[in-house]
């Protein structure tokens, strides 16, 4: 489907729903955040309906300067919301498992943007296209040409160049393939008189406890050498150390999102994933690779966990602990060849 078609019955839906939910991935990161609020700009101040922002997830104070930002609603379980929609939104996913503690039940009509190249679910309404983040898909589709709308909304801006940021590492991870976001973050800078540092300022802050937890997992960390597979860095956090030290779950999203740069940052290491406990009792894997490690995408989708990008993808393994999900992997990798994993030079993702 075109981007103009899509666009088209999107805007035709929304003007004949009542109530409709925006959502995306449980533990939202930049990317998820900056999607969810400029649709959401977009369809209040465009389109000039009604809707509301719901996630299944902790609230963080990482994104509180952000206006709007305190209309977001966190919630242990969000079906009951959903129950009551008859619209439903879901950005930088498509995976009706990965928005809620259990998989949504009797969804509603369902539009989907997705950047991603794993797709888990077919929603009624989908536009998927790879780019360097969900939020620079919603630019191209929705705001490209909406300079004076922007310029008169500068938390349009900032929600936009949020995810764009967040999802390239302020863009360390794109390559000559996708130069073109270089002109629209520079754009939305124009538009918005952005001083960078200053706005970064404004959400990339840690906390002393994710600092310190930080430091634990950098404690665990460890070096592999297995087999063809280029050498790799895996570190953990157990449930025990979780209960332990009462860490909260913002605490832990904090210092995991810390952590995961380091696992891109180790000489003569090309790839490697962090482990954490889920407060569902599920564990939460998050793979990153250097452009001459693996295709961390390929190897969620072949141990069946997860997936994304293929330089940077996240799983979920349901019940077994923290430890017996590091077996589960290391074994994997001691029984299979890399060679399917690893990276060409035509890689245009990150």
């Amino acid at each position: 489907m075109e981007k103009e078609e899509f666009k088209k019955k999107f805007d035709e839906k929304v003007k004949n729903s009542k109530n409709i939910i925006i959502t995306s991935h449980q533990g939202p990161d930049d990317d998820s955040i900056g999607s969810v609020l400029s649709v959401y700009y977009y369809i209040t101040l465009l389109l000039k309906q009604n809707a509301k922002i719901v996630y299944f997830s902790e609230k963080k104070e990482r994104w509180k300067n952000f206006e709007d930002y305190d209309k977001i609603v966190f919630l242990n379980d969000i079906q009951e919301e959903i129950d009551k929609a008859d619209l439903l939104i879901v950005l930088d996913v498509s995976s009706y498992s990965r928005i809620n503690k259990k998989r949504i039940q009797n969804p509603p009509y369902t539009i989907g943007i997705d950047h991603h190249k794993t797709i888990e679910d077919d929603f009624d309404l989908h536009y998927i296209e790879h780019k360097t983040s969900n939020s620079e898909l919603i630019y191209d589709i929705f705001y490209s040409k909406e300079d004076e709308i922007l310029k008169q909304n500068k938390k349009i801006i900032e929600a936009l160049l949020l995810g764009i940021l967040g999802d390239t590492g302020n863009l360390r991870y794109i390559d000559y393939t996708q130069k073109e976001v270089l002109n629209k973050v520079s754009k939305l800078i124009d538009l918005g008189k952005i001083n960078v540092d200053e706005f970064e300022n404004k959400y990339q802050k840690n906390d002393y406890e994710s600092l310190k937890l930080l430091g634990e997992m950098l404690k665990n960390l460890k070096i592999y050498n297995i087999g063809d597979w280029p050498k790799f860095a895996v570190s953990y956090i157990t449930k025990d150390y979780i209960k332990e030290y009462n860490i909260k779950q913002k605490t832990l999203t904090e210092a995991s999102a810390e952590f995961k740069k380091y696992l891109k940052q180790i000489w003569n290491v090309e790839w490697g994933f962090l482990l954490t406990p889920r407060t569902d009792y599920s564990v939460s894997v998050s793979f990153r690779s250097t452009p001459k490690g693996i295709n961390v995408r390929l190897l969620s989708e072949k141990l069946q966990i997860g997936g994304g990008h293929d330089l940077a993808s996240g799983a979920t393994i349901k019940n077994p602990s923290v430890e017996e999900s590091l077996e589960m992997i290391l074994n994997f990798i001691k029984k299979n060849s890399s060679k399917e994993f690893i990276l060409n030079n035509n890689l245009n993702n990150n």
